[in-house]
């Protein structure tokens, strides 16, 4: 699981984890006090130092009740995971993903913990109570210009002026808590709130349009499992890439290539149900096959109890190790981010890239047999 990400263990209805968050909230915190949890198909977000009872908010990954949703297939309403993007002078930080059973991906921006904390500078360097999360000063400032660019160009753009500016009020809603001085000094760190502005709701995303289609693996179970994303640098800029996981051993690698912006349910363009991914590739672990080498007589029972997590390395941020009930895989992005990031970025490049590439996958473990409630 990557930074603020979450899944549960079992396939039920009412499935339940709580995820404590002893490091980072996304890219920036360090929260010791911080828990999130999944009740289908809510989103709740707690503060042990205050309340573990009561959820500080509470998201839905699903519309408001109606007789569409009612009927809809079980897998569309159970959330499986989520996780917070990245990125340096965008909404990333402050977007959560959600995955949905089916492999349905949404997203909500802005999102924010009830209380988050901004880093002050000291002699010493950051200093932080054990109890806070941070979100710098200096990525604030570059959010405002970001949409104050955009506000700007919004005349370009029928529709969009509106949205703009109510992102900015947000942003500097959110400037205005911190101290007048930039150049902060002093050890206790700076309390931020999410800005309550407006009545309407922060808009659920989604389901993001994959394109092209994923490759379609119908070998063993099916089910979606567990959502990564990685902001991958290299040589010529970096790159967003979301990562899915499947009982049956297919991860799927997506590309963020136009980041979900802050967006409010019944707001300006663009529309909630236009989010869309980039498919880089399907990749198949091998599991099924294994498992049939193995001389196992149900693929599909032995998957379906099959739960593969996502860690990313804590240094290595392209590296990822996918942890999962018949051994551990190591997925290296670097190398085709870096000949990718360079086919975009180089001046005047109008060649198609025919250089094929594809994440380097690694199996650092196999247990596959080894445990026989899998195997006979």
């Amino acid at each position: 699981m990557s930074n603020l990400t979450g899944i549960h263990g079992e396939k039920t209805a009412l499935s339940f984890l709580l995820a404590l968050q002893t490091e980072r909230f996304g890219q920036f915190s360090l929260v010791c006090n911080s828990a999130a949890s999944i009740t289908q198909p809510y989103f709740s977000e707690y503060d042990l130092s205050r309340d573990p009872e009561q959820p500080q908010q509470t998201i839905s990954f699903m519309p408001q009740q109606s007789r569409k949703t009612i009927l809809a297939d079980a897998s569309e309403r159970e959330l499986t995971s989520f996780t917070l993007a990245s990125g340096e002078a965008d909404w990333g930080p402050l977007t959560l993903y959600g995955l949905m059973r089916n492999g349905d991906i949404y997203a909500f921006a802005p999102y924010m913990p009830v209380r988050a904390y901004d880093i002050p500078l000291c002699a010493s360097g950051p200093s932080l109570t054990p109890s806070t999360s941070a979100i710098p000063a200096s990525y604030i400032w570059s959010l405002k210009h970001f949409v104050s660019e955009k506000l700007e160009a919004a005349g370009r753009r029928p529709g969009f002026a509106g949205l703009y500016e109510q992102q900015l009020r947000f942003v500097q809603a959110l400037e205005s808590q911190l101290p007048a001085n930039k150049a902060v000094t002093g050890s206790q760190p700076v309390a931020i709130t999410c800005p309550q502005l407006t009545k309407l709701a922060v808009a659920r995303q989604g389901p993001f349009l994959l394109q092209p289609e994923p490759l379609e693996m119908e070998d063993g179970s099916t089910d979606a499992v567990d959502l990564a994303y990685v902001q991958v640098k290299a040589a010529g800029g970096e790159l967003g890439v979301v990562l899915v996981s499947f009982q049956n051993g297919k991860i799927d690698v997506l590309l963020d290539l136009s980041k979900a912006e802050a967006l409010w349910e019944h707001g300006q363009a663009p529309q909630a149900s236009d989010a869309t991914l980039t498919v880089f590739e399907s990749i198949d672990l091998g599991i099924c096959d294994a498992l049939r080498n193995a001389q196992c007589k149900d693929v599909v029972e032995a998957t379906s109890r099959n739960w593969p997590v996502f860690q990313v390395d804590p240094v290595y941020s392209d590296t990822v190790y996918v942890a999962h009930a018949f051994g551990v895989h190591c997925l290296w992005l670097r190398g085709w981010v870096s000949t990718l990031l360079g086919a975009l970025t180089s001046a005047g490049a109008k060649e198609p890239l025919t250089e094929s590439l594809a994440t380097n996958v690694v199996c650092m473990l196999d247990t596959t047999g080894q445990d026989k409630t899998y195997v006979l």
